[in-house]
Parts: C-alpha cells; structure tokens; sequence
C-alpha cells in the first residue's frame, strides 16, 4: 500500500481518478470496522444472503464455484483495494463461495452505502461501478484468451494479470510477488 495512504481502496482509486475530500471521507467509512480471517476460512457461501460488500485491506481471497462433478472452479481473485460484491450489488445472495487463500483483512460495510456514495460524490459513485464494470468485461476477455491458449500460456496470462493487479497499490512491486494460491488453486 502507498506511504501517503492509509486507506488500500484510496490508494487503488486514485490510480484512476483524483479523488477530493468528500471522496477520502466517504471511502473511509467503508473500511471502518474490520475482520480478520485466517487463510482457508470460508467468508461467506453460495446462496447466503449477504447484506454488505467487503474491501480487501490485506491478503488474497477468490470466489468460487462447486462443479456438478465435485470440483471446484475459482472465477476471480480479490487483493488490496478490491471491493467484494460490487458485481453482485443487486443479488440478495451471494452467487459464489468467498475464501481466503491467506489471511485476510477485510472492511465489511453496508450495501446501502453504495447509495450514499452516489448521491455524496456521483463522481466516486460512477468510478466504482465503472471498475466494477471493467472487471466484467476483463473477465470475459480472459475466458475467450483462455479458450485459445496452452496450458504453459494460461498459467503466464494469469501471473502477469496478478503482478500487474498488485503494483496498483503496491507500486515497489517490480517482478516478484508471493503467490498465494496454491498449484491446484491455480489450476
């Protein structure tokens, strides 16, 4: 996380917009509380209802899905500055299982206060739902790269998808992190 910040989800904004006073108030009431799970914990399940977002401060999560065989299919990965939940905001359960893959700081806050946002600072407001949108179509772009690539070739794309992701609040990155997804996580 930057030096100047204490908050991940400004430092991860402000990558993209400059963010004013009201902006900075706003985003710190989103990570007011904080919980702490160790890795492997399950944070919330499929079909739970949910009735707050998350923003990751620290660690890795991924939201994951159960096959019909049994196996599992991890769909995102969430880091430093995320918000867990935005693509859902509208659902009344979650869509997916949320996990740790180590441990985690999160800011749970209410989903009405995606509303507060929007008529506090619409400026804010329309940035996270235009990075929320971006992931969607990130993700789509990666299923369709993903359908044409190697093995060997998926496995760099993805790397270098989390590397890129990482510096954005942890600018010193240059080109090592520490993996926190193991080979079958991966896989």
């Amino acid at each position: 996380m930057s030096q100047e910040h204490d908050s991940c989800l400004v430092t991860y904004l402000s990558a993209y917009a400059q963010l004013s006073g009201v902006d900075h108030e706003l985003v710190a009431g989103l990570e007011r509380d904080e919980r702490r799970y160790p890795a492997d914990a399950r944070v919330m399940s499929r079909g739970e209802r949910v009735r707050e977002l998350h923003v990751v401060k620290e660690g890795w999560l991924y939201a994951s899905t159960d096959l019909a065989d049994g196996r599992r299919h991890i769909v995102r990965t969430y880091h430093a500055g995320d918000v867990v939940g935005l693509c859902n905001l509208d659902a009344p359960v979650a869509t997916t299982h949320l996990n740790a893959c180590s441990e985690a700081l999160l800011c749970p806050f209410p989903k009405d206060a995606v509303g507060e946002i929007l008529r506090r600072s619409p400026r804010l407001g329309a940035l996270l739902l235009a990075l929320s949108a971006r992931d969607q179509v990130l993700l789509i772009d990666l299923l369709r790269a993903n359908a044409r690539m190697s093995a060997k070739e998926r496995v760099m794309f993805l790397l270098l998808t989390f590397l890129h992701r990482l510096r954005v609040t942890n600018p010193s990155i240059t080109d090592t992190f520490s993996l926190r997804l193991n080979q079958t996580q991966m896989g």
